[in-house]
């Protein structure tokens, strides 16, 4: 593979966000596992890894299907959040090379698009305390689309309106359902691993696989 060919061919870029920009996804695991223990729902933090990438709507039919009631579903919920911005009052951490892999993309001409499944409110509100939103030139979230991930709606919809094509995008992501949207959307897909590893079957799907954003900046530059 000629990565400085297909480097050349690229013009745009789409991000993931937590758990790949910002070390949130261990804090709503946190806060998934202790809402689990007061409400006496086992298995809590298990489920919670099966939501990771997945839209709201996504995660209220799966927790509907597994606690059986929707007041179940919106009681768990609500702590969830509470317990969720109780941690994050003290401040978003950053992920290492986030900064620097964005400032890159930026200072060499690249079109940027956030494509995350939290809710936009909450999106631009995190890149916003965090320092990075100046960075992205469109932002599509999980309420603005119809299919979250593992659907590849939330990546096209990102590439068109940075008006790219898929395959002229590098696309970073962390987690199954996120990487098989970007793939399936035709994105070159960059896997930073956090909670989920990645196993055999989607490693090869990948355009290439880094510890860090700062590995991935190597790769691209």
């Amino acid at each position: 593979m000629n990565n400085k060919l297909i480097n050349n061919n690229m013009s745009g870029a789409v991000f993931d966000m937590d758990g790949l920009l910002i070390d949130t996804e261990r804090i709503s695991m946190t806060a998934w596992k202790k809402a689990g223990e007061m409400l006496n729902i086992p298995n809590a933090d298990s489920i919670g890894i099966e939501c990771i990438g997945m839209n709201g709507a996504s995660v209220k039919a799966l927790l509907k299907d597994r606690l059986k009631s929707e007041q179940a579903v919106h009681k768990y919920l609500s702590l969830c959040t509470e317990i969720y911005n109780e941690i994050l009052s003290d401040g978003i951490p950053v992920k290492a090379g986030a900064k620097e892999i964005l400032e890159y993309l930026k200072s060499n001409g690249f079109e940027i698009a956030l494509a995350t499944s939290t809710s936009f409110k909450r999106a631009t509100d995190n890149m916003q305390k965090c320092g990075l939103i100046s960075f992205f030139d469109e932002i599509v979230t999980g309420d603005s689309v119809l299919k979250g991930k593992p659907d590849p709606e939330i990546y096209l919809t990102a590439c068109k309106k940075i008006n790219k094509k898929p395959n002229e995008c590098f696309a970073f992501e962390d987690s199954k359902n996120g990487i098989l949207s970007a793939v399936t959307a035709g994105c070159k897909t960059i896997m930073i691993p956090d909670l989920w590893q990645g196993d055999e079957k989607t490693d090869k799907l990948l355009f290439a696989k880094c510890d860090t954003l700062l590995k991935a900046l190597e790769i691209i530059s």
